[in-house]
């Protein structure tokens, strides 16, 4: 969604006011497609391929996060004139954009390093033209990875705001990052509940959640073996909720302040028994927020049935799937959720729908654009009887103007056009990403790749030539590192048993001293013991002098427990581990290596049995 921080990136003064009238729109202003040129080297236009998020900064400054196709992983650039390729990094098929300033913005995506079975999730800063912060983090660092970052907003160069969740138990969150301007913090909200977007306003950021666990049954620790006591809304509130008439209300917003901290409002979804659109009349708290955006100083919140809310489960019970949710909490039956929080007011009110609002009810917003200047937002609408994410292969995207007036009831909503794109030779996939930049200027991006502009073609944008949206960015820093949240040594109870062992190097042989060749390496301070997932990690530097084949073997009694495979390296610097068992934990370290550059007598292999050199640490 859009992060509207104009007012920092143009340097105007906020916005104190709204105008709550209907648009005038020119008759020419209508949805066609605005499919971006194709890459270098290909013969005709096509998919520009999955994509994971559009933000403009202005009508002429607009970016888009693409995967896969023609592009690559990547990111697009709008100047007023077209779009075209502007990344080849920090790209991928989900993740986020958040501008910072007018020439600064952030990106949340998995990012395709080498080796190709590593894809983190990648935190990118953008600053005059190039990537000058890359954090990452693998995911087999489970005490500091990012296992699912999906959002982002930022009020300005020295507050950015990333969110995700965690769920590796017994550690379950909400995982949020916060850039202060100089340094990225780890912060973990002690709630099940996942970030399902972000959006700057009222001078800080807003977040929007899930009601309840947002992958699959958390189960929190119990004294007894035979109970599970498996999280639930109720519980997941009762978590973070002291007021007990509170505690039976799920929160689902979150303001987040510039000095890094997490405050929960007290706003909850109304629970009623809506007829009409709804139908089978389910508690209309159960919803999980998909998409935040702004307009002016007002908020609207877009939200579907929810797929996080589960009942509590029995010690006989087996776990739930996808198909076994409760009828009760079946986000089929779910009506689309829109919410407004107007210039004034403290907190969102729910759109009533008209009888007549013309949604079905089992179609779930998938985004939400507000239109500049007006009491209108474009929803992007598919049905929810397919499961999964956005429909791909679908015929036609469906969007929705909807509008709200004030009434003495509340906000009445209503659908003021339906539209269904589509073209007669392709599939183009449903409504994915919508971004309004300026009033009758909206942009809209398939879940197919296809690209559709809202607009007058009679009224020019004008281009934007700064000359740092004019290049291709191609390379990106190595990652730095969030602090840690772990010690890298082991807990004092385990690490006097299970310390890194002494390491034998290979002697270098007796020659003259004209004919004497450097040492084949040497080992760069003492070897590191780490944990991941219960298993221990021995891990060794060393800076290899000449191109050579080299193992580490561990030792036990002069028996073999552990070794690395032979590997080849080059000059350099590189990081040996040696996997170990803690039954079987290594008493000696030692190095098998053969010289590629000098010849020499092949080195006894000694890795079969005890040679008798053995340093033991008794």
């Amino acid at each position: 969604m859009s992060q509207r921080v104009r007012s920092v990136i143009l340097g105007l003064a906020a916005v104190t006011a709204l105008a709550w009238a209907s648009p005038a729109v020119a008759g020419q202003v209508a949805w066609r497609s605005a499919q971006p040129a194709p890459p270098p080297g290909a013969p005709f236009s096509s998919s520009v391929g999955s994509v994971a998020a559009m933000e403009f900064a202005a009508p002429n400054l607009g970016l888009m996060m693409v995967g896969g196709a023609g592009y690559g992983n990547g990111l697009l650039v709008f100047d007023g004139t077209g779009w075209r390729q502007s990344s080849t990094v920090c790209g991928g098929t989900v993740g986020a954009i958040a501008w910072a300033g007018p020439r600064e913005w952030w990106t949340v995506g998995p990012e395709a390093l080498k080796p190709k079975s590593t894809q983190p999730i990648a935190l990118c800063h953008f600053r005059d033209g190039a990537v000058v912060g890359s954090y990452a983090v693998p995911p087999s660092d489970l005490t500091n990875s990012y296992p699912s970052l999906r959002a982002a907003a930022c009020t300005g160069p020295s507050d950015c705001w990333f969110a995700g969740e965690i769920t590796d138990q017994p550690t379950i969150g909400a995982l949020y990052l916060h850039w202060d301007g100089s340094q990225l913090r780890r912060i973990v909200h002690p709630a099940a509940r996942g970030v399902g977007a972000m959006q700057a306003f009222a001078g800080g950021v807003v977040a929007g959640t899930a009601v309840g666990p947002t992958r699959g049954e958390i189960t929190v620790p119990s004294a007894d073996p035979t109970v599970r006591y498996v999280l639930t809304p109720d519980s997941v509130n009762r978590a973070e909720v002291t007021d007990p008439a509170l505690a039976s209300k799920p929160r689902l917003l979150r303001l987040l302040g510039a000095d890094g901290s997490v405050t929960v409002p007290t706003w909850a979804p109304r629970q009623d028994r809506a007829s009409d659109v709804q139908g089978s009349g389910l508690p209309t708290n159960l919803i999980d927020t998909v998409a935040l955006d702004t307009e002016g100083s007002a908020l609207w919140l877009a939200a579907r049935g929810s797929r996080s809310a589960t009942r509590p489960l029995l010690p006989t019970d087996p776990p739930l799937s996808g198909d076994d949710v409760p009828d009760q909490l079946n986000p089929v039956s779910q009506r689309p959720y829109v919410a407004v929080q107007r210039p004034g007011r403290s907190e969102p009110e729910e759109l009533i729908w008209r009888a007549d609002a013309q949604i079905s009810s089992n179609e779930v917003i998938h985004d939400i654009a507000a239109i500049p200047g007006t009491n209108d937002a474009w929803i992007a609408l598919r049905d929810d009887t397919v499961a999964g994410g956005p429909d791909t292969g679908a015929r036609a995207a469906t969007l929705a103007r909807i509008r709200f007036a004030a009434t003495a009831g509340g906000l009445e909503g209503e659908v003021v056009e339906r539209v269904d794109l589509q073209r007669p030779d392709l599939n183009i996939g449903g409504a994915a990403r919508l971004e309004c930049p300026a009033p009758s200027d909206c942009w809209l991006a398939t879940a197919g790749g296809w690209i559709y502009h809202w607009s007058d073609p009679d009224v020019p944008t004008e281009q934007n030539s700064d000359p740092v949206f004019q290049q291709l960015i191609t390379s990106r820093p190595p990652d730095g590192r969030t602090p840690r949240d772990d010690p890298d040594t082991l807990p004092a109870d385990e690490a006097a048993g299970f310390v890194a062992p002494p390491v034998e190097q290979d002697k270098p042989a007796d020659v003259p001293a004209a004919k004497r060749i450097p040492a084949l390496f040497k080992v760069l301070g003492k070897p590191k013991v780490r944990k991941v997932r219960g298993r221990y990690i021995i891990e060794l530097r060393i800076q290899l002098r000449r191109k050579a084949r080299i193992q580490l073997v561990g030792r036990r009694n002069g028996r073999v427990v552990a070794k690395t495979k032979q590997r080849t390296y080059k000059k350099g610097r590189y990081v040996l581990r040696l996997k170990v068992k803690r039954s079987a934990w290594p008493t000696a370290l030692k190095f098998v290596t053969r010289d590629l550059e000098i010849k020499e007598a092949p080195a006894e292999d000694d890795i079969g049995g005890d040679s008798g050199d053995t340093v033991t640490t008794g």
